[in-house]
């Protein structure tokens, strides 16, 4: 039972890519993979990507049935793709450090008009990124029954954002298009603790994440004969998550996590474009929740599969319409030796309705219905 487990146990890493193939928390996207830590080895390194296809569209929107309007000719979600990328480096017995790369939050959408707002900086689309590279180190203490190990390090974040916007008198927009485009970086960190018994896959890992402060710069073309300089400032929020993963059987392994993230730190993203006054882009979320649970099994000394069921809490208090998502994910890990391991999954998430009015503080009022997003990934893990 021992070879097995340990072996199976390489599958968490898969269950977390499928598990968040469509988060309705905020901007969320990936996390920075610090299992790799963990694997046996004195080198590990990982890369793969995740695919998602969201299929957001309005239902209704300035109370008109959405599909008589040109807002309901299509989606509006964009697709994307989170890219992933760890490596890891056992320096002693009782040290271990590496890198990675990911895109942690993001958000695209496209629009085939403007959308009305609250201020001067009307929206025909946007996109939004959020990249984060980052270095961790843990420390383990052998503790008799098990491992005890001390997580820190710090991390990068490379912010994007671009907009098509129009600034017009009192909100109207004018003939001409413009674009929006500011981009910087911040510095945040993280914290953790674990406990680990390798020998049956247990292991409990609770992380924190500190909030970031950016203060991104640019340029607006398109308004002037010029481009015009432009300021952005917001804060993206911290977290906590604790992950769990035990094998409770011959060739068996449970999992699952939950995390807690402060999405009421971004209550607005304040913009300057050259002298005129700060034009705020609202959210006023709510802090949000989300809980996976899985399992994986082995099916052969090379073969592994694993599902998973993920609850995302929706973060909309009055500005926008993040509702709650159910993500149903699956994959499988091909193990052909000791070197190399191939994962493959996908999955399918349920965006629950919702709807937003000006009576309850949007810009405008609309709604959508019950929809759904699709994810593939993969990724190739090589050990030495």
């Amino acid at each position: 039972m021992t070879y097995k487990i340990k072996t199976l146990a390489a599958c968490l890493v898969a269950a977390t890519v499928m598990s968040g193939t469509a988060h309705a928390g905020g901007f969320s996207r990936g996390t920075a993979d610090t299992d790799i830590l963990f694997e046996e080895g004195n080198f590990n390194m990982r890369a793969g990507v995740t695919y998602v296809a969201p299929q957001r569209k309005f239902k209704t929107i300035l109370g008109s049935d959405a599909a008589a309007t040109p807002f309901g000719d299509g989606v509006y979600s964009d697709n994307y793709a989170v890219p992933s990328a760890a490596i890891a480096l056992k320096i002693t017995d009782n040290l271990t450090c590496g890198g990675a790369l990911t895109q942690v939050y993001g958000g695209g959408s496209s629009y085939e008009e403007f959308l009305p707002t609250s201020t001067s900086l009307a929206n025909r689309g946007q996109d939004f990124t959020i990249t984060e590279t980052g270095a961790t180190c843990r420390v383990g203490f052998d503790a008799g029954f098990g491992e005890f190990s001390v997580l820190g390090g710090g991390f990068v974040e490379t912010l994007e954002l671009q907009q098509i916007v129009t600034p017009g008198l009192d909100g109207v927009p004018s003939a001409d298009d413009g674009v929006l485009s500011v981009g910087g970086s911040a510095y945040g960190y993280r914290l953790g603790v674990a406990f680990s018994k390798p020998e049956i896959a247990l292991r409990a890992q609770l992380l924190y994440r500190s909030q970031t402060q950016h203060n991104p710069t640019g340029s607006t073309t398109g308004l002037a004969p010029f481009a015009v300089p432009t300021t952005a400032s917001g804060t993206l929020p911290r977290s906590v998550e604790l992950r769990l993963q035990s094998g409770v059987a011959e060739g068996t392994l449970v999992f699952g996590s939950v995390k807690w993230t402060e999405w009421s730190s971004i209550d607005v993203l304040n913009v300057t474009i050259g002298t005129n006054p700060t034009q705020d882009l609202e959210y006023f979320w709510k802090n949000g929740w989300t809980v996976t649970g899985g399992v994986a099994r082995q099916l052969t000394e090379e073969l592994s599969a694993l599902a998973s069921l993920t609850w995302d809490q929706g973060v909309s208090t009055t500005e926008d319409m993040f509702t709650d998502t159910w993500t149903l994910g699956a994959g499988v890990q091909w193990k052909p030796n000791d070197t190399a391991t191939f994962r493959f999954g996908g999955g399918i998430s349920y965006l629950t309705a919702g709807s937003q009015s000006v009576a309850g503080g949007a810009a405008y009022d609309a709604s959508v219905g019950n929809d759904l997003a699709y994810a593939v990934s993969g990724s190739l893990g090589v050990k030495f």
